[in-house]
Protein backbone atom coordinates (compact mmCIF):
# COMPACT_ATOMS: atom_id res chain seq x y z
CA UNK A 1 0.00 0.00 0.00
CA UNK A 2 1.67 3.16 -0.67
CA UNK A 3 1.76 5.92 2.16
CA UNK A 4 1.69 10.04 1.22
CA UNK A 5 3.60 12.28 3.63
CA UNK A 6 3.90 15.78 3.01
CA UNK A 7 7.19 18.43 3.86
CA UNK A 8 6.45 22.34 4.34
CA UNK A 9 9.93 23.92 4.66
CA UNK A 10 10.68 25.61 8.15
CA UNK A 11 12.64 29.48 7.09
CA UNK A 12 15.33 31.13 8.97
CA UNK A 13 14.87 35.08 8.97
CA UNK A 14 16.77 34.74 5.65
CA UNK A 15 14.74 32.76 3.89
CA UNK A 16 16.93 29.79 4.44
CA UNK A 17 15.51 26.00 5.05
CA UNK A 18 16.42 25.69 8.98
CA UNK A 19 13.82 22.39 8.61
CA UNK A 20 10.95 20.70 7.08
CA UNK A 21 7.67 20.08 9.20
CA UNK A 22 6.53 16.36 8.47
CA UNK A 23 2.60 16.27 7.75
CA UNK A 24 0.75 13.01 7.24
CA UNK A 25 -1.69 12.60 3.75
CA UNK A 26 -3.06 9.54 4.72
CA UNK A 27 -2.79 6.44 1.82
CA UNK A 28 -4.59 7.47 -0.92
CA UNK A 29 -3.71 10.29 -2.94
CA UNK A 30 -6.94 12.55 -2.63
CA UNK A 31 -6.61 12.27 1.70
CA UNK A 32 -6.38 15.78 3.20
CA UNK A 33 -2.95 16.75 4.25
CA UNK A 34 -3.34 17.13 8.37
CA UNK A 35 -0.74 17.78 11.27
CA UNK A 36 0.76 14.03 12.18
CA UNK A 37 -0.87 13.96 15.60
CA UNK A 38 -3.97 11.76 15.49
CA UNK A 39 -2.87 8.60 16.69
CA UNK A 40 0.25 5.82 17.26
CA UNK A 41 -0.16 4.40 13.94
CA UNK A 42 -0.53 8.20 12.14
CA UNK A 43 2.74 9.10 13.68
CA UNK A 44 4.37 5.76 13.01
CA UNK A 45 3.41 6.45 9.38
CA UNK A 46 5.27 9.85 9.05
CA UNK A 47 8.43 8.23 11.17
CA UNK A 48 9.21 4.94 8.94
CA UNK A 49 7.99 6.36 5.60
CA UNK A 50 10.26 9.77 6.30
CA UNK A 51 13.62 8.30 7.36
CA UNK A 52 13.48 4.45 6.16
CA UNK A 53 11.17 4.10 3.13
CA UNK A 54 12.16 7.69 1.35
CA UNK A 55 14.90 8.72 3.83
CA UNK A 56 15.67 12.43 4.48
CA UNK A 57 18.15 12.46 1.95
CA UNK A 58 15.47 12.21 -1.07
CA UNK A 59 12.62 13.91 1.44
CA UNK A 60 14.44 16.79 2.67
CA UNK A 61 17.85 17.10 1.10
CA UNK A 62 19.24 15.80 4.78
CA UNK A 63 17.39 18.32 6.31
CA UNK A 64 16.26 17.95 9.82
CA UNK A 65 12.16 17.26 9.95
CA UNK A 66 9.92 18.51 13.15
CA UNK A 67 7.45 15.33 13.99
CA UNK A 68 4.13 16.16 16.25
CA UNK A 69 4.95 13.21 18.95
CA UNK A 70 1.56 12.44 20.59
CA UNK A 71 2.54 10.93 24.51
CA UNK A 72 2.33 7.41 24.15
CA UNK A 73 5.29 7.87 22.03
CA UNK A 74 7.18 9.78 24.45
CA UNK A 75 6.63 7.57 26.99
CA UNK A 76 7.87 4.79 24.83
CA UNK A 77 11.20 7.00 23.69
CA UNK A 78 10.73 5.78 20.32
CA UNK A 79 12.69 9.46 19.29
CA UNK A 80 15.81 7.13 20.14
CA UNK A 81 15.43 4.54 17.16
CA UNK A 82 16.17 7.92 14.62
CA UNK A 83 19.18 10.37 14.87
CA UNK A 84 19.08 13.19 17.60
CA UNK A 85 20.68 15.72 15.06
CA UNK A 86 17.76 15.10 12.37
CA UNK A 87 14.57 14.84 14.31
CA UNK A 88 12.88 18.19 15.95
CA UNK A 89 10.10 16.50 18.78
CA UNK A 90 6.98 18.27 18.71
CA UNK A 91 4.27 18.03 21.45
CA UNK A 92 0.87 19.03 20.66
CA UNK A 93 -0.61 22.00 22.74
CA UNK A 94 -3.62 19.52 23.91
CA UNK A 95 -0.56 17.02 25.81
CA UNK A 96 -1.11 16.63 29.22
CA UNK A 97 2.05 17.74 31.39
CA UNK A 98 2.73 14.96 33.74
CA UNK A 99 5.47 14.24 35.50
CA UNK A 100 6.21 11.02 33.72
CA UNK A 101 6.13 12.99 30.43
CA UNK A 102 8.56 15.81 31.89
CA UNK A 103 10.83 13.25 33.09
CA UNK A 104 10.96 11.57 29.60
CA UNK A 105 11.28 14.52 27.59
CA UNK A 106 14.63 15.72 29.90
CA UNK A 107 16.14 12.08 29.11
CA UNK A 108 15.13 13.17 25.08
CA UNK A 109 16.73 16.60 25.66
CA UNK A 110 20.16 14.77 27.48
CA UNK A 111 20.12 12.94 24.30
CA UNK A 112 20.05 15.88 22.25
CA UNK A 113 16.89 15.85 20.62
CA UNK A 114 15.71 18.97 20.31
CA UNK A 115 11.95 20.04 21.80
CA UNK A 116 9.32 22.13 20.35
CA UNK A 117 6.71 23.37 22.13
CA UNK A 118 3.08 25.21 20.78
CA UNK A 119 2.31 28.35 22.83
CA UNK A 120 -0.36 27.26 25.46
CA UNK A 121 -0.47 27.93 29.60
CA UNK A 122 0.78 23.59 29.77
CA UNK A 123 3.42 24.04 27.72
CA UNK A 124 4.86 27.17 29.65
CA UNK A 125 5.42 24.46 32.83
CA UNK A 126 8.24 23.01 30.90
CA UNK A 127 9.56 25.73 29.10
CA UNK A 128 13.24 25.17 30.32
CA UNK A 129 13.06 22.29 28.06
CA UNK A 130 12.35 24.01 24.77
CA UNK A 131 14.35 25.13 22.21
CA UNK A 132 11.90 26.08 19.69
CA UNK A 133 8.17 27.42 20.83
CA UNK A 134 5.95 28.17 17.90
CA UNK A 135 2.95 30.89 17.88
CA UNK A 136 0.09 30.39 15.46
CA UNK A 137 0.80 34.42 14.52
CA UNK A 138 -3.02 34.55 12.73
CA UNK A 139 -5.12 33.65 15.85
CA UNK A 140 -3.21 35.57 18.38
CA UNK A 141 -3.66 39.74 18.92
CA UNK A 142 -0.71 42.12 18.89
CA UNK A 143 -0.75 42.12 22.60
CA UNK A 144 -0.52 38.59 23.01
CA UNK A 145 2.18 38.05 20.56
CA UNK A 146 4.39 41.03 22.40
CA UNK A 147 3.91 39.67 25.32
CA UNK A 148 4.91 35.96 24.04
CA UNK A 149 8.51 37.63 22.70
CA UNK A 150 9.25 39.77 25.81
CA UNK A 151 8.53 36.62 28.11
CA UNK A 152 11.27 34.48 25.87
CA UNK A 153 13.40 37.15 24.30
CA UNK A 154 15.94 37.21 27.08
CA UNK A 155 16.26 33.17 26.77
CA UNK A 156 18.67 33.13 23.66
CA UNK A 157 18.25 28.90 24.15
CA UNK A 158 15.09 29.28 23.17
CA UNK A 159 13.84 30.59 19.32
CA UNK A 160 10.14 31.37 18.19
CA UNK A 161 8.63 29.61 15.51
CA UNK A 162 6.09 32.37 13.60
CA UNK A 163 3.43 29.57 12.20
CA UNK A 164 0.74 30.32 9.95
CA UNK A 165 2.70 32.72 7.65
CA UNK A 166 0.29 33.34 4.80
CA UNK A 167 1.93 36.52 3.34
CA UNK A 168 4.54 38.80 3.15
CA UNK A 169 2.87 41.62 5.50
CA UNK A 170 2.79 38.75 8.01
CA UNK A 171 6.30 37.75 7.53
CA UNK A 172 7.79 40.90 7.91
CA UNK A 173 5.77 41.66 10.93
CA UNK A 174 7.19 38.44 12.66
CA UNK A 175 10.40 39.27 11.96
CA UNK A 176 10.43 42.74 12.79
CA UNK A 177 8.51 41.81 16.28
CA UNK A 178 11.45 39.26 17.35
CA UNK A 179 10.66 35.59 15.38
CA UNK A 180 13.41 33.72 14.61
CA UNK A 181 12.07 31.00 12.66
CA UNK A 182 9.03 30.95 10.00
CA UNK A 183 6.56 28.32 8.87
CA UNK A 184 3.41 28.59 6.23
CA UNK A 185 1.85 29.03 2.82
CA UNK A 186 3.13 32.21 2.16
CA UNK A 187 6.78 30.37 1.72
CA UNK A 188 5.80 27.25 0.17
CA UNK A 189 2.72 24.60 0.35
CA UNK A 190 2.89 21.03 2.28
CA UNK A 191 4.26 19.02 -1.03
CA UNK A 192 2.82 15.28 -0.76
CA UNK A 193 5.65 12.29 -1.20
CA UNK A 194 4.58 8.90 -1.40
CA UNK A 195 6.25 5.72 -0.77
CA UNK A 196 5.42 1.81 -1.06
CA UNK A 197 4.70 0.74 2.75
CA UNK A 198 6.21 -1.73 4.61
CA UNK A 199 4.80 -3.69 6.80
CA UNK A 200 5.22 -2.22 10.54
CA UNK A 201 6.63 -5.40 11.78
CA UNK A 202 9.14 -6.39 9.27
CA UNK A 203 10.29 -2.17 9.40
CA UNK A 204 10.41 -3.55 13.51
CA UNK A 205 13.15 -6.32 11.85
CA UNK A 206 14.79 -4.37 9.71
CA UNK A 207 15.48 -1.17 12.18
CA UNK A 208 16.92 -3.88 14.16
CA UNK A 209 19.33 -5.08 11.49
CA UNK A 210 20.34 -1.30 11.48
CA UNK A 211 20.92 -0.50 15.07
CA UNK A 212 22.49 -4.16 15.08
CA UNK A 213 25.77 -3.16 12.81
CA UNK A 214 26.48 -0.05 13.38
CA UNK A 215 29.77 0.25 14.63
CA UNK A 216 29.62 0.37 18.22
CA UNK A 217 26.39 -1.19 19.09
CA UNK A 218 24.10 0.58 21.32
CA UNK A 219 22.68 -2.16 23.12
CA UNK A 220 19.69 -0.14 25.24
CA UNK A 221 18.30 0.60 21.54
CA UNK A 222 18.67 -2.54 20.27
CA UNK A 223 16.97 -3.95 23.86
CA UNK A 224 14.15 -1.17 23.42
CA UNK A 225 13.25 -2.47 19.51
CA UNK A 226 13.44 -6.41 20.73
CA UNK A 227 11.15 -5.66 24.02
CA UNK A 228 8.03 -3.82 21.81
CA UNK A 229 7.77 -7.74 19.67
CA UNK A 230 6.51 -10.37 22.20
CA UNK A 231 6.97 -12.71 19.32
CA UNK A 232 10.42 -11.87 18.44
CA UNK A 233 11.73 -11.52 21.89
CA UNK A 234 10.11 -15.39 22.77
CA UNK A 235 11.47 -16.74 19.10
CA UNK A 236 14.87 -15.26 20.11
CA UNK A 237 15.10 -16.81 23.49
CA UNK A 238 13.84 -20.21 22.01
CA UNK A 239 16.81 -20.24 19.00
CA UNK A 240 19.40 -19.50 21.69
CA UNK A 241 18.05 -22.65 23.86
CA UNK A 242 17.70 -25.19 21.66
CA UNK A 243 20.09 -27.86 21.57
CA UNK A 244 21.26 -27.17 18.04
CA UNK A 245 22.53 -23.99 19.40
CA UNK A 246 24.62 -25.58 21.71
CA UNK A 247 24.70 -23.44 24.82
CA UNK A 248 25.03 -25.27 27.95
CA UNK A 249 23.79 -22.49 29.55
CA UNK A 250 19.99 -21.56 29.64
CA UNK A 251 19.62 -18.27 28.07
CA UNK A 252 17.29 -15.85 30.30
CA UNK A 253 17.17 -12.28 28.82
CA UNK A 254 18.94 -11.04 25.65
CA UNK A 255 21.39 -9.14 27.79
CA UNK A 256 22.43 -12.79 29.08
CA UNK A 257 22.56 -13.88 25.54
CA UNK A 258 25.36 -10.76 24.70
CA UNK A 259 27.34 -11.70 27.42
CA UNK A 260 27.22 -15.32 26.45
CA UNK A 261 27.87 -15.20 23.09
CA UNK A 262 29.92 -11.83 22.48
CA UNK A 263 28.90 -8.66 20.21
CA UNK A 264 29.81 -10.16 17.42
CA UNK A 265 28.30 -13.62 17.28
CA UNK A 266 25.32 -11.45 19.11
CA UNK A 267 25.40 -9.54 15.86
CA UNK A 268 25.28 -12.14 13.55
CA UNK A 269 21.95 -14.40 15.44
CA UNK A 270 20.08 -11.24 16.12
CA UNK A 271 20.03 -10.18 12.05
CA UNK A 272 19.65 -13.85 11.05
CA UNK A 273 16.51 -13.77 13.71
CA UNK A 274 15.41 -10.04 12.34
CA UNK A 275 15.81 -11.53 9.09
CA UNK A 276 13.84 -15.10 9.48
CA UNK A 277 11.11 -12.70 10.88
CA UNK A 278 10.98 -10.29 7.70
CA UNK A 279 10.69 -13.60 5.64
CA UNK A 280 8.12 -15.30 7.54
CA UNK A 281 5.81 -15.27 4.59
CA UNK A 282 7.94 -16.39 2.21
CA UNK A 283 8.62 -19.90 1.40
CA UNK A 284 10.79 -21.76 4.04
CA UNK A 285 13.41 -22.65 1.47
CA UNK A 286 14.01 -19.34 0.57
CA UNK A 287 15.21 -18.91 4.39
CA UNK A 288 17.34 -22.13 3.90
CA UNK A 289 19.00 -20.66 0.98
CA UNK A 290 19.84 -18.02 2.55
CA UNK A 291 21.52 -19.92 5.91
CA UNK A 292 23.33 -22.15 3.96
CA UNK A 293 24.80 -19.06 1.65
CA UNK A 294 25.72 -17.20 4.74
CA UNK A 295 27.00 -19.82 6.85
CA UNK A 296 29.10 -20.73 3.37
CA UNK A 297 30.96 -17.25 3.41
CA UNK A 298 31.76 -17.65 7.11
CA UNK A 299 33.75 -20.52 6.70
CA UNK A 300 35.15 -19.76 2.81
CA UNK A 301 36.34 -16.72 5.03
CA UNK A 302 39.07 -18.78 6.91
CA UNK A 303 40.25 -20.34 3.27
CA UNK A 304 40.85 -16.96 1.52
CA UNK A 305 42.69 -14.87 4.56
CA UNK A 306 39.54 -12.62 5.63
CA UNK A 307 38.82 -14.71 8.95
CA UNK A 308 39.22 -11.35 10.80
CA UNK A 309 36.32 -10.64 8.52
CA UNK A 310 34.33 -13.90 8.47
CA UNK A 311 31.27 -11.73 9.95
CA UNK A 312 31.02 -9.16 7.31
CA UNK A 313 30.79 -12.67 4.70
CA UNK A 314 28.26 -14.33 6.90
CA UNK A 315 25.90 -10.54 7.36
CA UNK A 316 26.27 -10.15 3.69
CA UNK A 317 25.08 -13.34 2.69
CA UNK A 318 21.90 -12.92 5.21
CA UNK A 319 21.46 -9.32 3.20
CA UNK A 320 22.12 -11.09 -0.10
CA UNK A 321 18.51 -11.88 -0.78
CA UNK A 322 17.10 -9.04 1.09
CA UNK A 323 14.95 -7.66 -2.31
CA UNK A 324 13.34 -10.95 -2.27
CA UNK A 325 12.08 -10.55 1.31
CA UNK A 326 10.84 -7.37 0.94
CA UNK A 327 9.96 -6.51 -2.51
CA UNK A 328 12.48 -3.96 -2.87
CA UNK A 329 15.64 -3.07 -4.80
CA UNK A 330 18.52 -4.21 -2.61
CA UNK A 331 19.90 -0.37 -3.30
CA UNK A 332 17.23 1.25 -1.84
CA UNK A 333 16.89 -0.74 1.06
CA UNK A 334 20.93 -1.02 1.67
CA UNK A 335 21.07 2.84 0.93
CA UNK A 336 19.41 3.18 5.08
CA UNK A 337 21.34 0.99 6.28
CA UNK A 338 24.68 2.00 8.64
CA UNK A 339 26.04 -1.41 6.80
CA UNK A 340 30.00 -1.75 5.71
CA UNK A 341 30.52 0.08 2.70
CA UNK A 342 32.20 -3.57 1.58
CA UNK A 343 29.09 -5.46 1.50
CA UNK A 344 27.54 -2.89 -0.23
CA UNK A 345 29.35 -2.57 -3.15
CA UNK A 346 29.35 -6.05 -3.49
CA UNK A 347 25.36 -6.43 -3.52
CA UNK A 348 24.86 -3.62 -5.44
CA UNK A 349 27.20 -3.27 -8.06
CA UNK A 350 29.76 -6.26 -7.46
CA UNK A 351 32.24 -4.12 -6.79
CA UNK A 352 35.14 -4.18 -3.85
CA UNK A 353 37.46 -6.47 -1.92
CA UNK A 354 34.07 -8.31 -0.65
CA UNK A 355 32.78 -9.09 -4.43
CA UNK A 356 34.79 -12.41 -5.50
CA UNK A 357 33.62 -14.77 -2.39
CA UNK A 358 29.70 -13.20 -3.12
CA UNK A 359 30.18 -14.42 -6.65
CA UNK A 360 31.58 -17.38 -5.88
CA UNK A 361 28.76 -18.59 -3.89
CA UNK A 362 26.70 -17.36 -6.10
CA UNK A 363 28.03 -18.86 -8.91
CA UNK A 364 28.54 -22.44 -6.80
CA UNK A 365 25.09 -22.72 -5.92
CA UNK A 366 24.14 -22.04 -10.22
CA UNK A 367 26.72 -25.02 -11.22
CA UNK A 368 28.86 -22.52 -12.98
CA UNK A 369 31.78 -24.97 -12.84
CA UNK A 370 34.22 -22.72 -15.35
CA UNK A 371 33.66 -19.64 -13.34
CA UNK A 372 33.80 -21.25 -10.04
CA UNK A 373 37.45 -22.29 -11.38
CA UNK A 374 38.00 -18.79 -12.07
CA UNK A 375 37.25 -17.12 -8.77
CA UNK A 376 38.92 -19.82 -7.13
CA UNK A 377 42.03 -19.23 -8.87
CA UNK A 378 41.80 -15.23 -8.05
CA UNK A 379 40.89 -15.85 -4.41
CA UNK A 380 44.10 -18.44 -4.66
CA UNK A 381 41.77 -21.61 -2.82
CA UNK A 382 40.95 -24.84 -4.06
CA UNK A 383 37.86 -25.65 -5.75
CA UNK A 384 38.32 -29.13 -3.68
CA UNK A 385 37.19 -27.34 -0.65
CA UNK A 386 34.21 -26.04 -1.87
CA UNK A 387 32.37 -29.46 -1.30
CA UNK A 388 32.93 -29.75 2.21
CA UNK A 389 32.27 -26.03 3.44
CA UNK A 390 29.16 -26.26 1.16
CA UNK A 391 28.02 -29.77 3.05
CA UNK A 392 29.16 -28.29 6.12
CA UNK A 393 27.15 -24.94 5.40
CA UNK A 394 24.01 -27.43 4.60
CA UNK A 395 24.36 -29.41 8.31
CA UNK A 396 24.36 -25.77 9.96
CA UNK A 397 21.54 -24.51 8.02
Amino acid sequence: MDVFIATQPIFNHKKQIYAYKLLHAGKQQNTDVVEAQNSEDVVSDVLLTAFNNIGLGKLTAGNPVYVSFIQNLIDHLVATLFPADKLFIEIPSDCLITQSLHEKLKQLKNLGYSIVLNDSPCSYEIAELADIIQVDIVNKTESEINDIVIRFEKNRKIKLMAKNVQTTDIFEYAQKTGFHLFQGDFFSKPVIHSSTDIAPLKMNYLMLINKINMGSMDYKEVAAIISRDVSLSYNILKLLNSVAFGLRTRVTSIKHALALLGEDEFKKWMSLIALREIGNDKPNELMRVILIRAKFLEILANNIGLGHRSSDLFLMGLLSMLDVFMNRPIKEILSGLPINTDIINSLVSHEGPLKSPYLLVCTYEKGNWEIVDHICEKLKVSSLVLPDIHFNSILWG
